[in-house]
């Protein structure tokens, strides 16, 4: 995960022993503004933009925030829709036990089964081109 701060209302994680090292930079008022706009339209704080800019274009580590926090709004989007899918199919099976019939909503909730099938797969595309290397067919 991202080292967040400032605007997205998060601290960067601690580490043991603290930070105890601190830098101080100088900025012209064009080059702050400049900072400042993209630490705001990442939702980071202006140290934290410039550690995570910073580690992220360093080779083999670093995390692009934006990147990150796609892939985490579309893995919960999906958590929360299986369990959306979960509950249907539940009331639907409960139903078809009770009364020995299957509602007409089976077939739409087969088709979201589908659908979030595709999505899945979509996403696991997507996580593997972010995690170069990991294993996503299990």
């Amino acid at each position: 995960m991202s080292e967040q701060s400032g605007g997205s209302g998060k601290r960067r994680r601690r580490v043991f022993g603290g930070r105890p090292h601190k830098v101080s930079v100088r900025l012209t008022a064009e080059e702050f503004a400049a900072v400042s706009a993209l630490a705001a339209a990442r939702r980071l704080s202006v140290p934290a933009l410039m550690v995570v800019q910073t580690l992220s274009t360093r080779e083999g580590g670093g995390v692009d925030p934006e990147a990150e926090r796609s892939l985490l709004v579309e893995v919960f989007a999906i958590r929360r829709n299986f369990g959306k899918l979960a509950a249907n199919i539940n009331s639907i099976a409960r139903y078809a036990q009770g009364t020995g019939e299957v509602r007409s909503t089976a077939a739409v909730a087969l088709a979201s089964v589908e659908t979030m099938n595709v999505r899945l797969e979509e996403f696991l595309v997507r996580l593997k081109e972010f995690f170069p290397g990991i294993d996503v067919t299990r």
